[in-house]
C-alpha cells in the first residue's frame, strides 16, 4: 500500500510540473487588426499581445502554478494526517518511525513544490516585463515614425516654396539681376532639399521594417501607420505626483528593479533615489513640453494674423505674389512647429504613463 501511495504521489507531482511553454493561437481581435495593415496607436497593445502571444505563455504558467499549489495543499494535508497517526502509536515503534519518515519526505516534497512555484512566479514577472518592453518599443517606433513623416512633409512643402522662389531667381538671371553662379547655388540648395526628402523615405521605410520585425511579422510586409492622437491633457490634469511615485516605484521593484544609492542626507529617500529622480524628470518634462506647445500656439496665432494682413494687401495689389508666398511659408512653418510641439508633449505624457503603469523609465 505504501508503494502504491508513493507511485500515485510521484505521478501527481510529475503531472503538475510544466514540461515546456507553447505558443498558442493568435487572439481574433488582434489578428483582425494586424491583417488590416492599418495600425492606430491605441491598437498597439492588442497587436503585441495577439501577435507574440505573451498571454499564451502566461496562461500556461498560471495553470502550472495552480496545479503546484493544489499539490502542496494535498501534501500538507497528508503530512498532518501522518503526524496525527504517528502520535497515536507507541514512541519508538517501527511503524511510528516509518510514518515520521514519510512525513519528512512529504514536507521535503512540499518545499520543492514551493521552490518550483516561486521560480514560475518569477518567470511570470519576466514574461510580463518582456511584454511591456515590447509594447513600449513599438509605441516609441510609432511616435518616431510620425515625427519623421511630419519632417518629410515639411521638407516637401519647403521644396514647393523653394521652387516658386527658384522660378523668380530664373527670371532675375534672365534680366541680369543675378549671376549664373548665384542661380547655380540656388539650384544646388534645391538639390539638397530634394536629397533630404529621399533620405527621409529610406528612414521611414526602415522604421516600418523595424516595427514589423518587433511584432514578429515579415520585415517587408505592407503597413500603414496612422497619425498620432492629440496629447491627453485631461490625463495631465489628474496627475498626483507623490501618489504616482509610490505606484510607479512599486511596479518597478515588482520585477526586481533596484534604485538604492548612498546618501548622507537625513531626509533622502534611499529606496526611491535614482528611480524617483528619473520619475520626477519625466513629470517635469510634461510641464516643459506644455509650455513650449502653448508658446508655439501663441506664435501661430500671430502668424495667422500676419498672413491675413498680407493676403488683404495682395488682394489690393499692394503685395507681390512672391511676398504672399513668403507669408504663407511662415504660417505653414509655424503650423509644423505646433505639430512638433504636440508630438513632443504626447511623447512626454506617454513616457510618464509607462513609468507609472510598468515601472519602466524610457527617455
Amino acid at each position: 500500500m505504501s508503494k502504491r501511495f508513493w507511485s500515485i504521489l510521484l505521478a501527481a507531482v510529475l503531472l503538475c510540473c510544466p514540461v515546456g511553454l507553447v505558443w498558442s493561437g493568435t487572439q481574433a481581435s488582434a489578428k483582425e487588426l494586424w491583417e488590416s495593415k492599418v495600425i492606430a496607436y491605441d491598437d498597439i497593445e492588442d497587436i503585441v499581445d495577439g501577435s507574440l502571444d505573451f498571454s499564451g505563455q502566461s496562461s500556461a504558467i498560471n495553470q502550472s502554478i495552480a496545479a503546484l499549489k493544489q499539490s502542496q495543499q494535498s501534501l500538507n494535508k497528508l503530512s498532518q494526517q501522518l503526524s496525527s497517526a504517528a502520535a497515536q502509536l507507541p514512541q519508538g515503534s517501527t511503524l511510528a518511525d516509518m510514518l515520521n519518515g514519510l512525513q519528512t519526505m512529504t514536507q521535503s516534497l512540499s518545499a520543492q513544490l514551493t521552490s518550483t512555484s516561486n521560480s514560475l512566479s518569477q518567470s511570470m514577472v519576466q514574461i510580463d516585463q518582456a511584454r511591456n518592453q515590447v509594447v513600449i518599443g513599438a509605441k516609441n517606433l510609432y511616435i518616431a515614425y510620425n515625427s519623421l513623416v511630419d519632417q518629410q512633409d515639411e521638407l516637401r512643402r519647403s521644396l514647393d516654396v523653394f521652387d516658386k522662389n527658384l522660378a523668380a531667381s530664373q527670371k532675375q538671371y534672365e534680366l541680369g539681376m543675378i549671376t549664373a553662379l548665384d542661380l547655380e547655388n540656388t539650384k544646388s540648395a534645391r538639390n539638397t532639399i530634394s536629397s533630404g526628402i529621399d533620405t527621409m523615405d529610406l528612414e521611414i521605410t526602415a522604421l516600418k521594417r523595424s516595427f514589423n520585425t518587433l511584432i514578429g511579422r515579415n520585415y517587408n510586409q505592407g503597413l500603414t501607420i496612422k497619425s498620432l492622437p492629440q496629447p491627453d491633457t485631461y490625463y495631465v490634469e489628474k496627475i498626483h505626483f507623490s501618489d504616482d511615485l509610490e505606484d510607479a516605484y512599486n511596479n518597478y521593484i515588482s520585477w526586481g528593479g533596484s534604485s538604492s544609492v548612498p546618501s548622507n542626507q537625513e531626509n533622502f529617500d534611499e529606496e526611491k533615489g535614482s528611480f524617483g529622480a528619473s520619475f520626477r524628470k519625466l513629470y517635469e518634462n510634461i510641464g516643459d513640453k506644455q509650455r513650449l506647445l502653448t508658446n508655439a500656439q501663441a506664435t501661430l496665432a500671430l502668424e495667422q494674423k500676419n498672413y491675413d494682413a498680407s493676403l488683404k494687401k495682395y488682394q489690393l495689389g499692394m503685395l507681390s505674389e512672391l511676398a504672399l508666398v513668403s507669408a504663407q511659408d511662415q504660417l505653414d512653418t509655424q503650423k509644423a512647429a505646433v505639430r512638433t510641439a504636440e508630438t513632443n508633449l504626447f511623447s512626454a505624457i506617454e513616457q510618464y504613463k509607462w513609468a507609472l503603469e510598468y515601472g519602466i523609465i524610457s527617455e
